[in-house]
């Protein structure tokens, strides 16, 4: 992959970003409002941007790879759950603070982070695949993620099977299904999920430049617990599991996407947990936006070795 390209497309994202942090910093966006945005970004801009995505005209060969990529798929969260097991038991230190970062390596920002990369680096057709790894995504954080984050606290933490049923996993599945069973949309709802699921991108982008807007910066940049934590989510772990995934007898195509993936930021709803389940989510959080930030300078990088 051209880290030339893969910059230049970071450079534009975080153009997004820098808007959200000023217009937050102006007063332009409040707290308020940007939990509004969040809200309408997962329960209709990035539905809708995944229903967008499996409306335009697929290449035939883009169906001949959901076998393999549903594959991908499960290795890349075995892989990262895996990680994040073996991160808890080799690092040392506070349980609370190793159990919450276990939960962060297992769980990336695929959806605010991926879907604008995928699209921006590959094309419209490539977000297919992606959807697949938010579909797990919601699956795996409202089963195994709760499960991880249950252990931050001494109470049992009973699993809910309904929690698994939202807006993300209905509205991929539903997008999966359009597209293997080749069911054509009228043109004009077309038009009109292309121009409301491209509104997630800027708008997200900019949520998340809100959220770095209320980080407090100084113990962001002042903790050294972060850098060695960003250094592993975003560098090592990315190194091992693009060098690994070269490897498997997959298509370019299912490959890059799976590549790009790993070397996603945290997301979110990890620090979301935290705070839901009694660890520390400000700590959470402020990694969170650590690893946000650095993914600017580690996904070119990273791109040498895709």
């Amino acid at each position: 992959m051209d880290a030339l390209v893969v910059f230049t497309q970071m450079m534009i994202l975080m153009v997004m970003i820098g808007t959200g942090f000023f217009a937050y910093k102006a007063g332009y966006l409040h707290e308020d409002g940007q939990h509004q945005i969040s809200t309408l970004i997962v329960k209709i801009c990035n539905p809708i941007l995944m229903f967008s995505a499996v409306a335009v005209e697929t290449n035939e060969k883009i169906y001949h790879l959901i076998g393999e990529n549903i594959i991908c798929v499960v290795i890349y969260y075995v892989f990262v759950i895996l990680m994040g097991a073996l991160y808890f038991r080799i690092r040392r230190g506070d349980e609370v603070m190793r159990r919450t970062h276990q939960l962060m390596i297992s769980f990336s920002n695929v959806g605010f982070f991926g879907i604008p990369l995928v699209k921006g680096l590959f094309g419209d057709e490539y977000v297919v695949l992606l959807i697949f790894y938010m579909v797990g995504f919601n699956i795996i954080a409202y089963s195994y993620g709760i499960f991880l984050a249950g252990k931050l606290n001494s109470e049992k933490v009973a699993f809910d099977w309904k929690k698994m049923i939202n807006s993300g996993t209905v509205s991929g599945i539903l997008a999966i299904m359009i597209f293997v069973f080749h069911w054509t949309m009228p043109a004009p709802l077309v038009t009109i999920c292309s121009y409301l699921g491209n509104a997630s991108i800027p708008l997200s982008m900019m949520v998340i430049g809100a959220t770095l807007a209320q980080t407090d910066l100084k113990k962001m940049f002042g903790t050294a617990e972060n850098y060695l934590f960003t250094f592993v989510k975003m560098l090592l772990i990315p190194a091992i599991g693009l060098i690994a995934f070269r490897f498997l007898p997959f298509a370019n195509e299912t490959l890059s996407v799976m590549k790009l993936v790993v070397c996603m930021p945290v997301a979110s709803m990890a620090g979301m947990f935290c705070e839901e389940y009694g660890g520390s989510g400000a700590d959470a959080n402020r990694s969170t936006a650590m690893t946000t930030f650095s993914c600017c300078i580690t996904l070119p990088l990273l791109a040498f070795l895709m």
